[in-house]
């Protein structure tokens, strides 16, 4: 079976079940998928991307450099969107604690608590789920972070 090149216009234009159909191959096939794709290219879209469009371009950044990764997904623990708070403890978590950098460190350190919110798309009304507490208190425990 040959497995399809991830291509970044296809990814930017789907929405829905057919992006997550799409991205579900891309993390499932990681390497063979990703291959020659850009990771600055990448991590510079997040800046304009939506919510799931960025859950699913910080799994993209992990995958393609795990060592960079950390700087990017840091600023996301103060996230009020509950998925992109979540995909960052997530990502955060899985990382070796030496190969995070004292600046990310830095930034975990003083994300503050805040509400974190899921949009009910039965409702379309955004909801308040929790806190982003237990990832940023996980987080600093694992990195011998003092609070």
């Amino acid at each position: 079976m040959t497995v399809e090149v991830f291509d970044l216009t296809k990814f930017q234009s789907m929405n829905g079940t057919p992006l997550d159909e799409y991205a579900s191959r891309m993390l499932a096939h990681g390497s063979e998928m990703l291959s020659g794709v850009d990771y600055d290219k990448i991590a510079s879209l997040l800046r304009n991307a939506d919510e799931y469009h960025s859950v699913y371009l910080l799994e993209l950044c992990a995958q393609l450099d795990p060592n960079r990764v950390a700087a990017i997904a840091a600023p996301y623990l103060g996230s009020r969107i509950a998925s992109l708070c979540c995909t960052a403890s997530r990502i955060l978590g899985s990382l070796e604690p030496q190969g995070i950098s004292a600046e990310v460190r830095l930034v975990i350190k003083e994300c503050p608590v805040i509400d974190l919110y899921w949009d009910d798309p039965t409702s379309g009304e955004s909801r308040q789920i929790g806190t982003n507490e237990v990832f940023i208190s996980e987080l600093r425990g694992k990195l011998g972070i003092a609070s």
